[in-house]
């Protein structure tokens, strides 16, 4: 999302033929280099809901994709919990603590 938005960017002031100064320049590349970062993090990520020998639920793959986040350990297992529970007609709820994950 944010590499797309900045090099779209780019591309704009490029076909108007807007020169950049050195300021703008720099700045770009801070955007660009931290971008790139940020998705080669999600890319290289541990994916939690990957479990040996267990069948891999494709909803959490589509979430992380659809909202741009990695989905921590904890959180995999509290809606994991939270479907066994629904699945026995059961309520649920729990409390996550900030800075752990949410």
């Amino acid at each position: 999302h944010g590499l797309t938005h900045t090099l779209t960017q780019l591309k704009a002031k490029k076909q108007g033929g807007t020169l950049m100064s050195e300021y703008e320049v720099e700045i770009l590349k801070i955007k660009v280099n931290h971008e790139a970062e940020s998705t080669l993090g999600n890319v290289m990520g541990a994916r939690h809901y990957f479990k040996e020998g267990a069948r891999i639920d494709p909803r959490f793959l589509v979430f992380e994709y659809m909202f741009n986040l990695l989905l921590r350990d904890r959180q995999v297992e509290m809606v994991e919990s939270f479907m066994q529970r629904a699945r026995r007609n059961l309520s649920s709820c729990q409390q996550m603590i900030m800075g752990y994950g949410k």
